[in-house]
Formats: C-alpha cells, structure tokens, sequence
C-alpha cells in the first residue's frame, strides 16, 4: 500500500493572508482591551472608591420612601383582651418616590497611518510603534472618566475667572504663526490659511482639562451686551509657571450668537478684541461631538447630585420631594476646614441619613486637603532612625480621620469638599469599555475613505446612580491658603491660625 508521507507541524501557523494590521487588531482586541479594564478598575478615582452596579434591561428603577410605615401599636397589658383591625392603624402606608436610572454612550478612538505600519513592520517594532497612540486614548478615557465623577450633566466644567484676552501671535522669521512649532508647518501656514483666534484665560477646575481637549465658553458677545455668545475650540497649551495660577491657551475654531428674533443659534465672527469680565460670567463647558454649538450631555456627576440639589435628577424633582435634599453649607471662600466643620457634617449625617449609612470618604482639592494635614502635623506619626538619611515623617498620601479617608483629587470642582457614603454612590454599567468591529473578520481597524488612516472605536455605557440620596454631603467653597501660608489648629482656643512664612513671621487669628 503506497502512501505520501506529510510534514508535521505544530504551534502556530501564519497563511499567506497574514498582515501587520492583522497584528494589531489582535493585539487591540486580546491585549490591549483587557490591559484597559485592568488598569481602570487600580486607578487611583474617585470613581473606584464608590460602588458598582450593571443594568441589564432597558432602564434601572429604584423606589425611595419619604418615611416609614407606622404600623407597630402599643395594644395594652399582655392579659387584655383585644380585637386588632386596620383601624387601630392610622397610617396605612408611606409615600415613595421612583428614581429612573440609565446610562450615557462614551466612545473613545484609535488611530494608525499605514506609515507607522509599514515603519513598524520594517524594523520590527511593530506594536512599540503604535504605543504612542494607544497611550494618548488611555490617558483620554483615564481623565474623562475622572473628570465625568465631579461633573454634570451638562458638561459644565468650571467659570472664566479673568477677562477673556486674544493673543497676537507673532510670525517666526515671517514664515508663520509660532504656534504651529517647526518650519514644515510655518511653510504650510505662511499665506496658506489665517493665522487662528488664539483665546488666553484663567479658569476654575484648569486641571480638569488637557490640552487638545475641545471646550465651550458660554457668556457675553463682543460686542458687550446681553447677548449670549458661544466660543467653540480647543485647548492649545497650558502654561504652569506661576505656583497655583494656570492660565489656558485656547484656539477659537467657531463662534456662535443667539439671535433675539428666533431665540436660536447663528454662527458668527470670531471676536478679536479682549473681552472684558467685569461682572459678567463665563462658564466653561466640555465640547462634545455636536460642532453647532449645542451640548450634548454627559455623566451625571457629583455636580448634579450634591452640588445642585434642588434640581430635576434621575426623574424625581428635588424642588418638590425636598427630604430627599443632601446636605449643604457655604463658606463663601471665607472660612477653612476644620476639624470642628468636618465633624460637624459627619455627625449631622449620621442622624438625618437613613439607617446602615455613614461618611467613610471626603474628597477634595490638592491645597483644600493639605491645609487640613499642614493642620494636623503636630499629630502624625514620626521616626527617628540613625540608619535613615533623615529625619521621617510617617505621613501618608490619604489622611485618616475619625471613620473617614480625605483623599486629594486634582478633578475634585470649584474648592469644594465632597462627603460621601461610598456604598450608597457609585457607578451604573451597562457594558465596559469594548472594541466597535466592522464586521469583516471580526476587525475593529477600518480605513478612512481616501486617506491612509485606519482607525478604531471603542464605546461604553455607564452612568451615577444612588442608592442614597440624604447620605452624602458638600461643602461649597473652602478657603484655601495663599502661597506660603500654612494653617494649624489650636486645639484650646478652637482658632485657625493662619502663618505667613513668605514674609516675616507674622501670626494672625481668625474665629471660626
């Protein structure tokens, strides 16, 4: 019997349709997607302190009682004897309230030229060459949903707190704008297209925002009036170099009016002069997908639920159902917190909130924080060893305080102090992050029509929800201390005392 002997083969096998895109759609899919989720869920965000929750219906509906049923009575001795009926209860039941939670769509995209391809394949290094990319769609998803936890539906970010001022760039050697930073693009831009509206201004919660991230400023036209103006771009640059002071470089892109007559938006002429603040207020939104002027809405943040809470939220007015209310107090920018402020907050909650709940976390700003550890220096923990380099100080990145953590969070909003039961807070998923395919071989890397790009899309569906809504608090508005000041509390006296060491040691006493 004749036969044909066959060559063996095993591991894996590459046919003759194998490509570098391939590569990196299995990399994208296998790797780098479940790398992503990893890396979310050991985040140091505030939104991996709180809860979690999926949805797997159409929408989440939650009842929220006003009260409690009163229906234990107090019949008489145990030897009496008695016929108990409905009427003996005077109350027969308590009202609830319906919530209706659902979630909000994110996407987020990838992309790679067929130069990086083709560079990558040539010298072996494939998947490093695409490392930029993928990092630069991390740190995008990472801070979004960052900045989504202390948001609000609107996408409002923070207000203008300077005059609004448009730059004069001047051109390098006559060649271009400065801007665009190389003599390829000075080449491009020297009698080509204008100069762009370049907009400088300082604003509150600058650290929620990166450069190349599209923004929206809401507030008064050119012209000085009434007249509601939107300025749509995005960040150019950052400029850091005062300690506590950022100022933000914004290129105008579109501008926007509301026509009187009709109470809709026109497009309109970039302004070129300084607009002045005055008492005027500019409030900054992040630009989403809609480019004409509309905003498209986002997370339902802290913003919402703590901060504005006398709104219309998950479909319960708070305007009406006022028990349903958190807890508030506004220090005007006038007063620190203090130890006496924070216990305060803690104990009201632990009375009015419901049963089985309690503050275990307080988020804030950087210098809100640090003013209350400065605070508590006489306190911490310290070491003397002679093996050591130097004198240590046992401190930690969180501060522990009664049954709470103060955690320091650069997206925390406009110096206030977030109180919160991480249990009765969290985030509703509907499904994470995942890659979008185009339906040929399971590919998620599609070109875009006549250019030599492809790219990807990844989406998810997730949004706030509460389990409570009386078992949070805020505080709006700390004081925060100047540069070169530091804060100590005199614990038998109860004063903030306020140090000056830019200058002499000058010490003053303020009354809290």
């Amino acid at each position: 019997m004749a036969y044909t002997e066959q060559a063996v083969t095993s591991g894996l096998s590459m046919d003759l349709a194998f490509s570098s895109k391939n590569v990196i759609e299995d990399f994208l899919k296998l790797e780098y997607q479940e790398g992503l989720r990893n890396e979310f869920s050991v985040m140091e965000a505030l939104i991996n302190k709180l809860s979690k929750d999926t949805i797997s219906g159409k929408k989440k509906y939650k009842a929220f009682a006003l009260g409690i049923t009163d229906n234990v009575r107090a019949m008489g001795a145990s030897a009496d004897r008695y016929e108990l009926g409905f009427d003996q209860f005077f109350n027969k039941g308590v009202e609830t309230v319906e919530a209706e939670f659902d979630t909000v769509k994110l996407m987020a995209t990838f992309a790679v030229t067929d130069e990086a391809i083709l560079k990558g394949t040539g010298d072996g290094s494939l998947l490093d060459v695409v490392k930029d990319s993928l990092d630069r769609m991390q740190m995008n998803i990472k801070h979004t949903l960052q900045r989504f936890t202390y948001g609000s539906r609107a996408g409002k970010i923070g207000l203008v707190t300077g005059n609004l001022v448009f730059k004069s760039l001047a051109n390098v050697s006559g060649a271009g704008p400065n801007y665009a930073r190389g003599e390829e693009h000075n080449a491009y831009y020297s009698g080509k297209v204008a100069a762009p509206a370049v907009l400088e201004f300082e604003m509150g919660n600058s650290h929620s925002v990166l450069p190349g991230m599209g923004l929206l400023i809401e507030g008064l036209a050119s012209d000085g009036s009434t007249k509601v103006a939107r300025l749509i771009g995005r960040i150019w640059q950052k400029s850091n170099a005062g300690i506590h002071q950022e100022k933000v470089l914004f290129i105008v892109e579109k501008a926007f009016a509301k026509a009187s007559a009709t109470n809709t938006w026109e497009a309109a002429a970039i302004p070129s002069a300084t607009i002045s603040k005055g008492s005027n207020v500019f409030t900054v939104y992040s630009r989403q997908i809609v480019d004409d002027g509309a905003i498209q809405p986002e997370y339902t943040g802290l913003d919402d639920i703590l901060v504005t809470n006398d709104s219309k939220i998950f479909g319960v007015d708070r305007a009406i159902f006022t028990s349903l209310q958190n807890t508030k107090l506004n220090l005007g920018g006038t007063q620190y917190l203090t130890e006496e402020i924070l216990r305060d907050m803690a104990d009201h909650i632990m009375l009015t909130s419901p049963e089985a709940t309690g503050i275990n976390l307080v988020a804030s700003t950087h210098r809100i924080i640090s003013s209350v550890e400065r605070a508590l220096y006489q306190f911490k923990q310290y070491s003397l060893d002679a093996g050591a380099a130097g004198f240590q100080l046992g401190g930690r990145a969180d501060i522990k305080f009664d049954n709470f953590t103060l955690v320091k969070d650069k997206y925390a909003r406009d110096n206030n102090v977030y109180m919160l039961d991480t249990a009765k807070v969290g985030e509703l998923v509907r499904r994470d992050f995942t890659w979008i395919t185009n339906g040929e071989k399971e590919g998620v890397l599609q070109r875009r029509p006549g250019t030599e790009l492809y790219e990807g899309i990844m989406n998810k569906y997730a949004d706030m929800y509460l389990d409570a809504w009386r078992a949070h608090a805020v505080i709006l508005n700390a004081k925060t201390p100047g540069v070169g000041e530091s804060v100590s509390w005199d614990q038998s006296v109860r004063e903030v005392r306020v140090v000056n060491t830019a200058a002499a040691p000058v010490i003053t006493d303020e009354v809290v």
